[in-house]
């Protein structure tokens, strides 16, 4: 009917905040922010500052869903430029990905950590044209296989596209013209779990289970379980990134429960065990939203719920042991056991 979901729509309209204070250059409006707050880079910080305003502090807020990364950020690219703006470790500006979640082992090795892009690399001339000479140092000598990721590292920043007489830009990789709208922010947010409301929450506590089942569910829910994707986050040394179950795919949290071909198994047994068919999300929030029998009361539907938590806590289990003590993946196993 189109009828706009009003919370994801303010929260649109909020974020076309940040994308102005990132993109605009000039503006009275502008010089008083960063004066006051710092620029967009230092919402993090601001985010549970006090003293700030109510507005910079919805404004920090909105764009993070309580994982490491945000919703907006994650749909921003950098154009390079001139290189002054852009952070080299945490800034997508290369690749489909930051340098951190390609290479963690070096950014932990790395002195240039918080530097910029410009900061590392010198325009040297090279005969009659001039050249790019990167500058990264190193806190000690590199190991063999960790000179093999610098030599990655190096082949892919060296085919970088200089603009040196132009400043960085910001590049909305949702919308049409790579520019942000309050519509393709509100597309976004609607096609991915958000935060706002979190109404599965209070389902998770009012859920019949076992008290480490709940806790297992909300950390699912807030994206918080150990995942290999979330350890190279967090800047923890991972030799791979691959899911140990299936050794294809990168281990997140959508992959282990939902997309993994054992975990789909798993909760087709489930169905089978009631006699329904039905097609899952991979996304946790609505997985759970739809783990709904329609034709039964709220009671029996609260006890569905708690099979929903046993089988998520039973998952993790069964990938523990695996990882830790050598076990087999075995989908009747998980559900017999939650």
């Amino acid at each position: 009917m189109g009828i706009r979901e009003i919370g994801r729509f303010n929260v649109a309209l909020l974020a076309k905040w940040k994308w102005r204070i990132g993109v605009d250059d000039g503006g009275a409006w502008r010089d008083i922010l960063e004066s006051r707050y710092g620029s967009w880079k230092d919402m993090r910080v601001t985010m549970e500052d006090k003293k700030s305003s109510f507005w910079w502090r919805d404004l920090s807020k909105v764009c993070h869903d309580g994982n490491e990364t945000n919703w907006f950020d994650n749909r921003i690219r950098w154009k390079l430029g001139n290189g002054k703006r852009i952070r080299l470790w945490e800034d997508k500006w290369i690749g489909e990905l930051p340098l951190i979640q390609k290479f963690p082992r070096l950014k932990l090795l790395s002195l240039n950590a918080d530097s910029f892009v410009c900061e590392v690399a010198e325009w040297v001339n090279n005969g009659n044209e001039e050249v790019i000479k990167w500058n990264l140092c190193w806190r000690r000598e590199l190991f063999v296989w960790e000179k093999e990721l610098e030599v990655q590292l190096s082949l892919l920043i060296f085919n970088a596209h200089w603009r040196k007489d132009m400043d960085d830009e910001w590049l909305w990789e949702d919308g049409d013209l790579n520019c942000y709208t309050v519509r393709s922010g509100y597309n976004s947010l609607r096609s991915h779990d958000h935060s706002l409301g979190r109404p599965w929450f209070k389902q998770i506590w009012n859920t019949k289970a076992v008290g480490p089942a709940q806790v297992c569910a909300w950390r699912v829910l807030l994206g918080k379980l150990p995942t290999r994707v979330n350890l190279v986050r967090r800047q923890v040394m991972m030799l791979s990134m691959l899911c140990p179950l299936c050794n294809n795919e990168d281990e997140t949290v959508q992959h282990v429960f939902f997309e993994y071909i054992v975990a789909q198994k798993v909760w087709d047994n489930c169905d089978r065990w009631i006699g329904i068919h039905s097609v899952r999300h991979n996304k946790v929030g609505s997985h759970l939203m739809n783990f709904y029998l329609i034709w039964f009361n709220k009671k029996v539907n609260t006890v569905w719920k708690g099979m929903w938590l046993a089988i998520v806590w039973e998952i993790w289990r069964h990938r523990n042991n695996v990882v830790f003590n050598g076990g087999v993946v075995d989908d009747s196993e998980i559900f017999v056991r939650a």
